[in-house]
């Protein structure tokens, strides 16, 4: 569960957003934050976020192993993406990229793949998911 969520102003213009984590159960592996509705995934070490950009809307989600969220209000968030992955190395038509989302409502997803030089590869687009 996050607690103690802050978001102070720098001296340099910038923005630093800290919070606690009370986790309890199989052990605290990250957060997923939301400054804006964008979001940023964070390693387990992490409890801020510096932002360059003024945190109107701030939204932090702690995950622990089992992929529980602990606040059970921001299940009713919209959209919700508590855990979100993209990972692969000279990613090509035999080695494709693997892309893991964990949600708590269905979504519409466009998936656009580019090349190197930035042509259009290949989309996707799936309607609730």
């Amino acid at each position: 569960m996050v607690e103690n969520l802050k978001a102070e102003e720098e001296q340099d213009g910038k923005y630093k957003i800290t919070w606690d984590v009370k986790e309890e159960g199989s052990g605290y592996i990250g957060s997923m934050i939301w400054v804006n509705g964008k979001s940023h995934s964070l390693a387990s070490i992490k409890n801020e976020y510096v932002s360059d950009v003024k945190p109107e809307i701030v939204m932090v989600s702690a995950i622990d192993y089992f992929r529980n969220v602990g606040d059970e209000e921001l299940l009713h968030a919209d959209p919700f993406i508590n855990y979100i992955s993209v990972s692969g190395t000279n990613v090509n038509e035999t080695k494709p990229v693997s892309i893991l989302v964990f949600g708590y409502k269905r979504l519409d997803w466009y998936t656009e793949i580019s090349g190197a030089e930035g042509n259009d590869l290949d989309y996707e687009d799936i309607k609730n998911d």
